[in-house]
């Protein structure tokens, strides 16, 4: 559901629109400066303005959060303006909605869900027509065609990236932004260069995490493409090796470390193809998952002897874990994940070799599927998991990094590495309770 804002305009702005006589000038994109603080990556706008010495809503438009100029403005794009046909006055839709719902028509930016709907029911029963121009301004756009292996690639790079931001506690808006890659035919440059940048004061990367980086990936930054994002006390950098890739890469994978906790994920995609109305993966038809599955089982080894008594518990405390992931040649105009099944290393293996596997098809065949996995985390549930602490390394030091790094670039594959610090606000509320 795209939300609801309301924009007020000032004296300059209603003047630039009372300018703007014909459907077609109002069309044009309009870019203001507004508190980013109060704004999401899209939504819908009433746009309240001045009629004969009363506020009125006068417009409806979309508007997109663009660049941050400042620690807390930036540019709202507004695009889509249509004038009502009769203005709402301020005081008829104040009088049809709840006492709760007036304050967010009193100010300026997103409204809560509920307020959206009462608002929006109100504004439509006092101007009918407007419900279709709503309509046809949140049409749904359609997808991004991405076909080919480099395009399957990129929306695995971009799963796994919404999926790092999911697992720091941070918004996925910056996927409603990503751009598709120049060239599907070679895999050129880094898939970070889609992710739109973050705020003004986000565009500068410290020394110390430039070192890190570099320290890691065992190049210099130059060779290296990156973005961070950030709210409150949340940081999260996102890096990957940029330049041009001899051969496309044979999947992805995200390599999560979260500075607080010592906590290391490590997530291997592999892609579910549509058969036969189901989404399925045959090991056997992999001719490198023996040898993936050996580095991530010396990986979680490692993690198991590292750890000491004094570390976080986990439920698990094994680092490696395997998503499974439908194939997709198209990548959605939102924020939305690929659905997949995600399963640790070790339960991975039993599904594999167990004789008894449930997995295994009429043919003899082991065949992962929705129909075979008897047990599964999705993209919310394994997030959850890991921004909470639940699973994950305990204790575990940063040189695992760029060992894995390393060994991901051997073995033909795309590294992201994700570098999270800070606390998620409900784990601030915890850190708060448990001090008294």
């Amino acid at each position: 559901m795209v939300p609801l804002a309301i924009l007020r305009c000032k004296a300059e702005e209603r003047l630039y629109l009372a300018a703007k006589t014909t459907p077609e000038g109002l069309g044009d994109e309009w870019t203001i400066a507004r508190n980013k603080n109060k704004w999401k990556s899209r939504q819908l706008v009433l746009v309240i303005t001045t009629g004969q010495g009363a506020d009125e809503i006068g417009y409806v438009g979309l508007a997109d959060r663009g660049k941050w100029t400042g620690t807390h403005q930036g540019d709202l794009v507004v695009t889509g303006l249509s004038r009502l046909v009769g203005p709402i006055g301020f005081k008829d839709i104040t009088a049809a909605v709840p006492t709760f719902a007036k304050k967010y028509l009193e100010d300026e930016g997103v409204v809560t869900p509920r307020a959206r709907d009462v608002i929006l029911t109100a504004a439509f029963a006092l101007r009918p027509g407007l419900s279709e121009v709503v309509d046809k301004l949140l049409k749904q756009q359609p997808p991004i065609s991405v076909p080919g292996p480099v395009g399957r690639l990129a929306a695995q790079f971009r799963d796994a990236c919404g999926l790092s931001m999911m697992m720091a506690g941070l918004s996925r808006d910056p996927l409603n932004d990503w751009a598709p890659p120049q060239n599907l035919e070679r895999q050129e440059g880094s898939f970070v260069h889609s992710l739109p940048e973050g705020r003004a004061q986000e565009r500068d990367l410290h020394e110390h995490d430039a070192s890190m980086l570099e320290g890691w990936f065992g190049i210099g930054m130059n060779r290296l493409a990156w973005r961070r994002y950030a709210k409150g006390e949340q940081r999260l950098l996102i890096a990957n090796v940029d330049g041009k890739r001899e051969e496309i890469a044979l999947g992805v994978d995200l390599i999560y470390y979260h500075e607080d906790r010592k906590c290391f994920t490590l997530v291997q995609y592999k892609p579910l193809e549509h058969k036969n109305d189901d989404w399925v993966y045959y090991p056997s038809d992999d001719g490198h998952i023996a040898g993936q599955l050996d580095r991530m089982r010396a990986v979680d080894a490692k993690c198991l002897q590292s750890m000491g008594p004094e570390d976080d518990y986990r439920l698990s405390v094994a680092p490696s874990w395997i998503k499974l992931c439908r194939t997709q040649e198209v990548i959605p105009r939102t924020d939305e994940l690929i659905k997949g099944m995600y399963l640790t290393r070790e339960y991975f293996e039993q599904l594999k070799n167990n004789p008894a596997t449930p997995c295994r098809g009429e043919r003899g065949a082991v065949k992962f599927a929705y129909s075979t996995v008897p047990r599964y985390l999705d993209n919310t549930t394994f997030s959850q998991l890991v921004s909470d602490g639940w699973i994950g390394s305990s204790g575990t030091g940063t040189d695992l990094i760029a060992e894995q790094v390393q060994a991901c670039r051997e073995g033909k594959r795309e590294p992201i590495v994700a570098f999270a610090s800070g606390q998620t606000p409900k784990a601030q509320k915890v850190r708060e309770r448990m001090r008294g």
